[in-house]
């Protein structure tokens, strides 16, 4: 599941350290409350045993740290930010969530109760 809307505004707060203005998402992206799609696990016999962050430190670079030195820029194709796509992939097999809890894309693992 993709576009936690919790760490999407995470994102926008670390955007307010630089003066950059919130992003806004795309209408066709869909975000979600973890809340929301949380609360109906144990009634599905489900419970949440852990969220990893994979791609923390590429989004964080990506929609906070290039904007901030490339004048309220994103931009997709900066070396640093496909290094930090590269890192967050090696790394996430040894450490997971190294970089922190900021990426709009997260991994959540559930098991079966009982």
């Amino acid at each position: 599941i993709e576009n936690s809307i919790n760490t999407f505004n995470q994102q926008n707060q670390c955007r307010e350290v630089f003066d950059l203005p919130p992003r806004q998402h795309a209408d066709y992206n869909l975000f979600f409350d973890e809340a929301t799609i949380f609360s109906p696990l144990p009634g599905a016999g489900l419970e949440l045993v852990e969220t990893e962050d994979f791609i923390s430190l590429h989004d964080l670079l990506l929609y906070v740290l290039v904007p901030a030195i490339n004048g309220g820029t994103v931009d997709y194709d900066h070396p640093i930010v496909k290094a930090a796509a590269t890192l967050n992939r090696g790394i996430s097999a040894v450490k997971p969530s190294a970089f922190g809890h900021f990426g709009q894309n997260r991994l959540y693992c559930c098991r079966k109760l009982g």
